[in-house]
């Protein structure tokens, strides 16, 4: 499950700060001999040096308009944001694709939900949505019109929300989900507790302090965080002192077969609550368990390389033979909705299509708008 805080270490390096920053505020106060003055001068430009250096040498953060806190919603893209890696502009409500209303005349429409790898793909041909609505097209089916309104990191509670307090406000036809990834893995790398979304634990280190809930080390972190210098000497110092993440790993015991269940169980039961949703307001639902690297029948190029520790993969492997047995009890005790399981990436042999375990590239992408158009074309509605 990945690293874990050392409280021996961690006592060790704030011990070392600690001695560090008073040793520099006495040599601030008393510092009237040269050799003193001197000292606190290195000090100041070994520190100093050290974060222009970090800042200038570190890789770029990522896009703060993938995710902006929304109500009830956790987060959502940046309402208007601009997405300038990949070229993308965000919608009044942060996705990628502004759904008009009134809904026109004659227009079958379908809101799809999901994660980044839904939200990628530039152009918006080579996305999954603008694939799918091409395949759609080039069948005879003008008149649909597929929006794109995935985010970063969402998980099924997050899209069971999203269904409730927007998506439904827009006259759906249909409503897609196209998820799996983060429900399964996040847990893995993120806040352990299934169902909850992956930064909801440094949330709740933010509210332990703005309600003065807070030791030493936590202030140590707080200081340390907006350094560049800091936070890449003790990053994960830093995050786990603010998340708690390996206490909450202990309180679940996380690792364990029936932590896995959990995860699995608690994912089924947003999807079975999405159903319940859509159909109490007249709309289709399909549920898609998209795909990941591990299921590539044959691996291209870099793409063996992409496959991460062993620890992972197997985690992810049970995962998906947990959620696809969910799938299976899903399609049979609703069988007003549709449940399907495209995680085994059909693709060409010779074909690279996986940029990390999930992300694909754009041939990748039209690839699984090309498949999910032959899947839903059948459960459109006359």
């Amino acid at each position: 499950m990945g690293a874990r805080l050392d409280d021996g270490k961690m006592l060790q390096k704030g011990a070392v700060l600690a001695v560090y920053g008073v040793g520099l505020l006495v040599f601030a106060l008393f510092a009237r001999l040269r050799p003193r003055r001197i000292m606190v001068v290195g000090m100041v430009v070994v520190l100093a040096g050290g974060e222009a250096f970090t800042r200038l040498t570190a890789e770029p953060a990522e896009d703060p308009d993938f995710r902006q806190g929304v109500p009830y919603l956790m987060f959502a893209g940046q309402p208007n944001g601009e997405i300038e890696s990949l070229n993308i502009s965000l919608s009044e409500l942060g996705y990628r694709d502004e759904v008009p209303m009134p809904k026109p005349v004659n227009e079958y429409r379908i809101i799809m939900l999901g994660g980044s790898a839904l939200f990628q793909g530039t152009p918006r041909v080579s996305s999954i949505v603008g694939s799918l609505e091409f395949s759609f097209s080039r069948q005879g089916y003008t008149n649909i019109r597929v929006y794109n309104w995935g985010v970063y990191s969402t998980v099924s509670g997050q899209e069971l929300a999203t269904m409730l307090f927007r998506a439904v406000d827009f006259a759906p036809d249909m409503i897609v989900v196209y998820d799996g990834s983060n429900d399964l893995t996040e847990p893995y790398f993120f806040d352990p507790r299934p169902g909850y979304p992956f930064d909801y634990m440094a949330s709740e280190g933010g509210r332990r302090i703005i309600e003065g809930e807070f030791g030493l080390f936590d202030l140590y972190a707080v200081l340390l965080r907006p350094t560049r210098l800091g936070y890449t000497l003790f990053q994960f110092e830093i995050e786990e002192q603010i998340t708690r993440r390996s206490r909450l790993q202990d309180e679940i015991n996380a690792g364990s077969d029936s932590w896995r269940e959990a995860i699995v169980m608690e994912y089924a039961a947003n999807l079975a609550k999405m159903c319940r949703v859509a159909r109490a307001f007249d709309v289709e639902f399909v549920a898609l368990l998209q795909p990941m690297i591990f299921f590539k029948d044959t691996l291209i190029g870099k793409e063996s390389a992409l496959l991460g520790p062993k620890e992972y993969q197997d985690h992810t492997r049970a995962m998906y033979e947990l959620a696809r047995e969910e799938y299976q009890v899903l399609a049979e005790q609703f069988p007003e909705c549709a449940f399907r399981d495209v995680s085994r990436l059909l693709a060409p042999d010779d074909q690279e299509l996986f940029m990390d375990p999930v992300h694909l590239t754009n041939e990748g992408y039209a690839l699984v708008g090309r498949r999910l158009a032959d899947i839903l074309i059948p459960l459109l509605e006359p």
